[in-house]
């Protein structure tokens, strides 16, 4: 897993997207796909059609999906695929998404439920990368969902099977979860960030989460955190955020909200707690430094941090710098405790 500048996008610096490579067959018919971005907020994998075109995915598919996020939404049709990443393989093709971004697939476009108020980030551009790799805490994404004849689409309740799906899950083995480790970043910024991820939870010598705290989550796959009287009751840790997105009392921003404080401010303590399970507490800062003030070509960046939403953060890459961050998926139980569950080390 990479942090480094996408060669593809020339507009604008992909500070902070985490990359892997994913191999997806369709069938006998099989392509590598570099620069995905790893999304431990979402759950599934979606490609962009103009990347995935080869692999054959050109019928009309028989359900669509309306995938939602807080900057916008990605529409596009789901299919079936084997999906390999690394050494780790589903055992058997599961659906994925495959996004409309070129309109030259057999597509619907998509409804007015789904673009009313929302901005498309389903290309390139809109997401830093030539697709998305949920991982978070859950299988299924539990999205919105469409059946569509012509242009014309409407809702449909579409069977846990036959939804996006975290890919971890259905490996043959290490199905249980996974965990992201990232390098502490020199400076406050480098060009690039070499980090790993380690699929599987106790199953091998090299996935336990001995000397990790553990973090139950609810069934949102939420936490609490607090910090200087702030209570954030919805709070999730996302490697797809490319900030710490949360309130933090007498800071100045700017107006797309990004914290610019006149000098490095190191916000301590933060603690987090569970919304349910047993009672624990792990305690950590986060530093804050006005990103104008770095080199703008760099892409790993640590302590930046933006406006977040009343009784909601959003810890983002950059927490994940000197940091080996598990995530158990719901449903499984390892020695440490029950998914959905976080561990941090």
């Amino acid at each position: 897993m990479s942090v480094s500048q996408n060669p593809s996008i020339s507009s604008y610096s992909t500070v902070n997207l985490p990359y892997v490579t994913v191999t997806v067959c369709n069938g006998t018919n099989c392509k590598s796909i570099d620069h995905v971005v790893v999304d431990s907020g979402s759950y599934g994998l979606r490609l962009l059609h103009s990347v995935a075109s080869p692999l054959g995915f050109s019928t009309a598919p028989t359900f669509y999906e309306c995938a939602q996020f807080l900057s916008g939404y990605m529409w596009g049709g789901v299919y079936n695929a084997s999906v390999q990443i690394a050494g780790e393989a589903t055992s058997s093709p599961i659906p994925i998404e495959i996004i409309d971004d070129d309109n030259t697939a057999s597509m619907a476009p998509p409804p007015f439920s789904c673009t009313s108020g929302n901005s498309s980030i389903g290309t390139l551009n809109g997401i830093g990368g030539n697709g998305l790799l949920g991982v978070g805490p859950f299988i299924a994404d539990n999205g919105n969902y469409y059946q569509c004849t012509g242009s014309t689409c409407i809702t449909a309740i579409v069977p846990t099977a036959n939804q996006v799906s975290n890919p971890v899950a259905f490996f043959a083995v290490d199905n249980n979860g996974l965990i992201m480790q990232m390098p502490a970043v020199s400076g406050l910024a480098c060009p690039s960030a070499a980090g790993s991820i380690t699929f599987g939870i106790d199953t091998q010598t090299n996935n336990s989460l001995q000397n990790y705290s553990t973090l139950a989550l609810d069934n949102s796959g939420n936490f609490t955190a607090a910090y200087s009287g702030q209570i954030f009751n919805s709070s999730f840790i996302d490697s797809g955020s490319n900030y710490n997105f949360l309130i933090i009392p007498g800071m100045s921003y700017d107006s797309n909200g990004n914290y610019r404080p006149t000098q490095y401010t190191t916000i301590s303590p933060v603690t987090f707690t569970p919304n349910t399970g047993p009672p624990a507490s792990i305690t950590t800062s986060l530093g804050v430094i006005d990103p104008y003030v770095l080199n703008s070509t760099y892409t790993a960046v640590n302590d930046i941090a933006a406006l977040g939403s009343a009784g909601s953060a959003d810890f983002g890459m950059p927490f994940f710098y000197g940091k080996s961050i598990a995530t158990v998926i719901a449903g499984h139980h390892v020695s440490e405790g029950n998914g959905p569950m976080y561990a941090l080390h």
